[in-house]
């Protein structure tokens, strides 16, 4: 992650056995702003996603397709407006 609160492609895969992955903001200082897409790539073993209390507008297409193991997201107050058919 970098200062801009962007989550890169890639940027967590060499954590493959990662079950929990928690980013957190607050209501006056959102931490994620942007996903790319791939964001969560090689994360095999997540199966609990949060990413409440961030600024994140829009999910890309296939951000968690390779999440196979995944069970539970939290996206709650976020600045998304609709989800794309293709995010999983």
């Amino acid at each position: 992650i970098n200062t801009f609160g962007k989550i890169r492609k890639g940027e967590f895969s060499s954590l493959s056995s990662l079950r929990t992955l928690r980013f957190g903001g607050t209501t006056n200082a959102p931490n994620i702003m942007e996903l790319e897409p791939g964001a969560f790539n090689g994360l095999h073993s997540l199966r609990r996603l949060i990413l409440h209390y961030n600024g994140i507008r829009q999910l890309p297409v296939d951000v968690f397709s390779d999440n196979t193991a995944l069970e539970y997201i939290s996206l709650d107050n976020n600045q998304l407006e609709a989800l794309p058919a293709k995010c999983f």
